[in-house]
């Protein structure tokens, strides 16, 4: 994580302060909404104070809304909410000696709620490069007798987009938080 930071702290201080003109309007400050899906995965291993554990390691298919805000050229503000259902666990609570463990199974619903800097450097006239990194949550609700997991930690990303016209933007984005939770994101946003 340490080198991926390091790795993309020029580009982000280089995107933020040197970017290229896109076009008139698309570079203006602004909002932009946007839609995305998403293929996400997670992959932990929490114990519980009584010795138990819970595994959750699967990906599944999510849907997710962005709300950006352009503060000049070359910088943004993002929000970012993503939920997808179907994430399997599987937890065995402790026993004491005279017991056998037994494994529960359970399927569980994420929330994934994000905010970020996301400096963007233009390559062309309409293709532009982008980071994100900022802090997020992270969580997931079994819906059983398995406890439920959350996490905050920091997130960080890129990602490649074109403007299609002035309000229209395409972009595809691989996010990451921690250690732990991906995202590989295809989105549609609308400036305005």
């Amino acid at each position: 994580m340490l080198k991926l930071t390091l790795g993309l702290t020029p580009m982000i201080i280089a995107s933020a302060f040197f970017s290229s003109a896109v076009n008139a309007q698309a570079q203006e400050p602004g909002w932009m909404l946007s839609a995305h899906i998403a293929n996400s995965s997670i992959d932990t291993t929490e114990r519980w104070q009584d010795g138990g554990y819970v595994i959750i390691d699967d990906d599944t298919t999510n849907w997710g809304l962005g709300l950006n805000y352009r503060l000049w050229p070359g910088l943004s503000l993002r929000t970012t909410y993503e939920r997808g259902s179907g994430y399997n666990s599987a937890g065995q609570p402790s026993c004491p000696d005279i017991c056998t463990p037994q494994t529960r199974l359970h399927s569980g619903s994420l929330n994934h709620y994000s905010i970020t800097a996301v400096p963007e450097f233009a390559f062309t006239t309409n293709l532009i490069g982008f980071a994100s990194f900022g802090v997020a949550r992270t969580e997931i609700e079994t819906h059983a007798e398995l406890p439920d997991y959350s996490e905050t930690d920091l997130t960080y990303g890129l990602g490649i987009g074109y403007q299609v016209t002035p309000s229209v933007f395409v972009s595809t984005e691989y996010q990451t938080t921690g250690s732990e939770y991906e995202s590989l994101r295809v989105s549609v946003g609308y400036r305005f």
